[in-house]
């Protein structure tokens, strides 16, 4: 199917098969095609829907692999639909891929998931080679045609004027690491909401390995503090101190914790849950629907945002 394919393009060209063949293998430096007559063969092949695979290739920095409230649920999303689509992906990690990697080169993929970011060079490669790619949660939202991101400072936005309403007027919110870009935007919503309504707050930007201010500010907490963690080690160090210290929740301070341990406590706890595995699902809806429409850019900037959900732990149902 694939020689005969070829066979039409070369014949639709006016070229021979061989060239088409070594045009869509990407060994086209080897022989004797120019680079006009590269374009021509990738355009006609873009055109009548030839691909060699169906493969994914996904670019995932550094940053992102060691965020795991991030990483994992948006790969679970982006591995089962590929999954379901019949695609298979290839990884690349690395935060800033400085030359174009073996498996572009040789076309091993027909479809690119960038994570973050996306270096000029490769953007520059994949267009030329006509490989559609779609960017997940971009830095820089003004130079992408196609992308997926998270109105992460929107959900803790909802977050805090929910805990607002139930009458919360100290928070202590922790991240887990302040270097990452959802973490900015965490950061950037928390300072805002502050100034906004003249509450008070103090922000943790790393983990609570050491947890003596943790448990100064449980100790002095009433019903009007409210404690934000979204990592499993954050929400367990303040469940700790809890404890240690004889506090009951709600009603000595709210808790809002991890989605991955919210329902494993009495009361339950309140939990910002982030769309980050709809988001893995949605970059690979993007890549398929490029081939399925035969359109290199879809022009579509998704932004998609979390969900509060209230338990008890902060007054909720």
């Amino acid at each position: 199917m694939v020689r005969q394919s070829f066979s039409s393009i070369a014949r639709e060209l006016k070229v021979s098969t061989a060239v088409v063949s070594s045009v869509m293998r990407n060994t086209s430096s080897t022989t004797l095609a120019s680079r006009a007559t590269k374009q021509r063969v990738l355009e006609s092949a873009w055109k009548h829907g030839l691909r060699l695979n169906n493969n994914v290739g996904i670019f995932v920095p550094e940053e992102v692999r060691k965020n795991e409230a991030l990483f994992y649920p948006a790969f679970a999303g982006i591995a089962e639909r590929c999954a379901q689509l019949g695609f298979g992906t290839f990884h690349v990690n690395s935060s800033e891929p400085e030359t174009i990697p073996e498996f572009l080169k040789k076309r091993d993929v027909n479809g690119v998931i960038f994570w973050n970011h996306c270096s000029e060079e490769l953007l520059n490669f994949v267009e030329e080679e006509k490989i559609p790619s779609v960017v997940l949660n971009p830095r820089d939202k003004s130079i992408l045609p196609d992308f997926v991101s998270f109105d992460d400072y929107g959900t803790l936005t909802e977050l805090l004027k929910y805990l607002h309403g139930k009458g919360y007027r100290k928070y202590f919110f922790s991240l887990c690491d302040d270097r990452t870009e959802y973490s900015k935007n965490l950061i950037a919503a928390h300072r805002d909401f502050l100034s906004a309504h003249a509450v008070s707050g103090r922000l943790f930007p790393q983990e609570l390995t050491d947890t003596r201010e943790l448990e100064e500010w449980v100790a002095k907490s009433d019903a009007r503090t409210a404690f934000i963690t979204l990592s499993r080690f954050d929400t367990v160090k303040v469940l700790e101190s809890f404890a240690k210290l004889h506090k009951k929740f709600p009603a000595d301070g709210g808790i809002v914790g991890s989605s991955v341990l919210a329902d494993f406590y009495t009361p339950k706890l309140t939990m910002m849950v982030n769309p980050f595995y709809e988001g893995g699902l949605k970059v690979v809806d993007m890549i398929a629907e490029k081939w399925d429409t035969r359109a290199f850019r879809l022009d579509k900037r998704v932004v998609l945002k979390g969900k509060i959900i209230k338990n008890p732990s902060t007054g909720g149902e």
